[in-house]
């Protein structure tokens, strides 16, 4: 295992099939990145637009029973 292990051949043929079998990343389209970008823009300002229309809404207090049960007692 040793002589095999430290051979010249079977080191380079390892490297070898080490290098080629690493992933190559494709470099990206300047117009996809501005894209993106821009999508993430209006994404932002959809969801601003959602918050602000959400904030703006009356909302419904929830009473806890004890805070029902404490209201009650104190008003009898």
């Amino acid at each position: 295992m040793e002589a095999k292990l430290n051979n010249k051949e079977i080191k380079a043929v390892t490297n070898k099939v080490k290098w080629e079998s690493k992933r190559e990343f494709k470099k990206r389209r300047v117009d996809g990145i501005a894209r993106g970008l821009q999508a993430k823009v209006e994404r932002d300002q959809s969801r601003l637009e959602t918050l602000s229309v959400v904030e703006e809404k009356p909302y419904a207090r929830i009473i806890s029973f004890y805070e029902n049960e404490r209201a009650k007692h104190m008003d009898s």
